[in-house]
């Protein structure tokens, strides 16, 4: 409607998974490319309403967002998100000094560690131990983006 397209920085037409993939690195490929917004994050159902809040025109100026994700994009979420202007996907893990080079993580401006999110199946007495698991990977991510980039 009027309103979403007057509030939200949209694409005339929906970006394909192929033009917003990052094969070599962020520097490599759009070296204009700074102050940028790395999401780091797993499948996550959320994530429409994330780029959404950080797409607002009254944020000010449109900053890039680099989605760094192990795992493809499924589709459908994908098909959600690519209305937003700014998107870029590097495939790899957060665990990696390389792949957080390639998101160009000494540019960025702000980094947004997601949890999995996904609630582990299983007996409930191991409830307790899978859910620090699922955790771990976030604050092992949030460890070495903290250590390349203090700032």
């Amino acid at each position: 409607d009027k309103h979403f397209q007057e509030s939200y920085y949209l694409r005339e037409e929906r970006a394909t998974m192929e033009e917003a993939f990052i094969k070599t690195g962020l520097l490599d490929e759009y070296p204009y490319i700074n102050n940028h917004t790395v999401v780091i994050g797993k499948k996550n159902s959320n994530l429409y309403d994330l780029i959404k809040a950080l797409r607002t025109k009254h944020l000010g100026q449109m900053r890039y967002i680099v989605l760094l994700y192990v795992d493809p994009i499924p589709y459908e979420l994908w098909h959600r998100i690519s209305i937003f202007e700014g998107l870029l996907i590097v495939r790899g893990s957060p665990l990696e000094e390389n792949t957080l080079r390639r998101v160009g993580i000494f540019r960025a401006k702000k980094v947004i560690v997601l949890a999995d999110g996904s609630q582990p199946h299983g007996a409930s007495s191991n409830k307790i131990g899978l859910e620090a698991l699922v955790d771990s990977d976030a604050i092992f991510s949030y460890q070495c983006v903290k250590r390349m980039n203090p700032s």
